[in-house]
């Protein structure tokens, strides 16, 4: 008789921070900024469950994409807009290369918390089955400005 072990995985918790005194956009009202993440290397990951907090109060009214994947996120040719005045979104939540994906318009200055919405949502994302094997993972965030070559001052996150 074959005994099976069901192999246990150690649960990691990452906190990290984003923090910028400015951005600024380019003339398509676009910045790009990433940061890396390094995990325990040499062993398999599950991302089980991202929160996204916005720390501080920006200079102005921005959207932007918060994007989590195993290796920098490349912006693509599609709008984010109908207008389309607003360009070079990252991949669709369900691309293969996306974890987490989540859309947020940050107010000026404000205390009521702006719109988000994320993929998956949380109610999927405790069921999460995505394995990946790589020793980091990045955080990619998109800010679209309402101006072209727009200062943003005061940004932070913590996920």
């Amino acid at each position: 008789m074959q005994r099976l072990e069901e192999e246990v995985m150690a649960v990691s918790i990452v906190k990290e921070t984003i923090e910028l005194q400015s951005v600024t956009t380019d003339a398509n009202r676009n910045a790009f900024l990433t940061k890396k993440i390094n995990l325990q290397g040499r062993q398999r990951h599950q991302l089980l469950q991202v929160d996204v907090f916005s720390d501080a109060f920006p200079s102005a009214t921005y959207d932007c994409e918060i994007v989590i994947t195993a290796y920098p996120s490349i912006p693509t040719n599609m709008d984010y807009d109908p207008a389309g005045t607003l360009v070079n979104r990252y991949p669709a939540g369900g691309d293969d290369s996306v974890f987490f994906k989540e859309r947020r318009n940050e107010l000026f200055n404000s205390l009521s918390d702006g719109v988000s919405t994320q993929f998956p949502s949380k109610e999927i994302a405790a069921n999460n089955t995505t394995l990946f094997y790589t020793d980091h993972v990045y955080v990619n965030i998109h800010v679209m400005s309402e101006n072209p070559n727009q200062t943003i001052n005061n940004i932070a996150y913590s996920v």
